[in-house]
């Protein structure tokens, strides 16, 4: 069994096939209100933080991290926190991809601030 096989995806899209139903699945998706149900259903998931994410925009808005021109890296936070780094830097990731926090690359180590709480 080929790997575009066993994941129901097919290289001829034939009708009645898994391929078919799920485009056609996604084209329910674009109607006004379901669309509407999914942007709450994000609010939602952006708005519930867990504890150790909570401490990190806590301690975040303490060091003054809030601007692009007062960024802090993980290893600052992780002193002030007093928790792991590896433990705060998954955090910070999670955090960026939640949209609460934005991660700025620079030369050897990057930066992170607060866009939004």
């Amino acid at each position: 069994m080929q790997h575009y096989q066993r994941f129901g995806f097919a290289r001829n899209a034939k009708p009645g096939t898994r391929q078919e139903q799920r485009s056609a699945g996604s084209a329910d998706l674009n109607t006004l209100g379901q669309r509407e149900k999914i942007l709450e259903l994000k609010s939602d998931i952006m708005a519930e933080l867990s504890n150790i994410e909570q401490l990190i925009v806590d301690v975040m808005q303490s060091m003054g991290a809030t601007k692009e021109t007062s960024i802090k890296t993980a290893d600052d936070i992780a002193k002030k926190c007093s928790r792991p780094k590896g433990l705060v830097t998954n955090s910070l990731i999670t955090l960026t991809q939640k949209g609460l926090i934005k991660r700025v690359a620079r030369e050897k180590v990057a930066g992170y601030y607060i866009v939004q709480k």
